[in-house]
């Protein structure tokens, strides 16, 4: 079940338990269909996975729209080392 769980929440599908009936928060515009039938095939495998680890997954709000974010610390030394040696050497290092 955590798979599919994960996988919903890929697609940005909010999923929980409310009274015993599973509820799908769906974005507008996705195509759900296929997704609704393995949510279906699953519907009560699913319902008490949730219940049992009472976990609700809910998708993170969208951060602030900022000029700039803090970066990390390994954020701030792959930025040093792509302005200090060149996107090349990032890449082959990414790649090992």
């Amino acid at each position: 079940m955590e798979k599919l769980l994960y996988k919903l929440n890929g697609y940005g599908i909010n999923v929980e338990v409310e009274n015993g009936n599973l509820k799908l928060n769906i974005p507008n515009g996705f195509d759900a269909q296929d997704i609704l039938i393995e949510v279906k095939a699953n519907k009560q495998s699913l319902i008490s996975h949730i219940l049992e680890n009472k976990r609700v997954i809910h998708i993170t709000d969208q951060a602030d729209n900022k000029h700039g974010y803090k970066l990390s610390s390994a954020q701030q030394r792959l930025y040093f080392c792509t302005r200090w040696t060149g996107i090349r050497w990032l890449t082959i290092c990414l790649r090992s």
